[in-house]
């Protein structure tokens, strides 16, 4: 169906508008209208990583909530990182946000991921470390 302004998810855009590709959308004067989902260029997954054991962890790749590769385990969250990084398939999506036990290492390029997994994995365990120390200063404070 051509764009058409009876048919909402394909709107017709204005004559005078300009029309921006990597989101998918026309820029009139007066709106602007999408013609497409944006592009996964603005996809961030989240790397979800638990620990189930000594010497396991547990990594889920999602998009919002959703598992976007199966669950997999890993002796370290360093290698977690790395090889879930690897594994997203090139144009898939660009960015990735690492977790563990609720703390985030903030949200990377994927590209850049398998390189920073040690200083991402160091500073979750430091995180996690602080948030115990904290708990058990309340718990028994000296």
């Amino acid at each position: 169906m051509a764009h058409d302004d009876h048919d909402p998810d394909h709107p017709r855009p204005e004559a005078a508008s300009t029309y921006y590709p990597e989101f998918g959308i026309f820029q009139g004067e007066s709106k602007a209208v999408f013609v497409s989902k944006p592009v996964a260029a603005a996809m961030i997954l989240t790397l979800d990583i638990e620990k189930a054991g000594i010497s396991l962890y547990i990594a889920r790749a999602m998009n919002r909530g959703v598992l976007v590769t199966e669950p997999a385990g890993y002796s370290s969250i360093e290698s977690a990182i790395a090889a879930e990084a690897q594994a997203v398939p090139d144009g898939f999506a660009h960015f990735m946000e690492v977790r563990y036990e609720g703390f985030s290492g903030g949200t990377e390029l994927l590209e850049a991921l398998p390189g920073k997994a040690s200083a991402i994995a160091d500073r979750l365990i430091a995180l996690v470390a602080e948030s115990h120390r904290l708990a058990e200063w309340e718990i028994c404070p000296t």
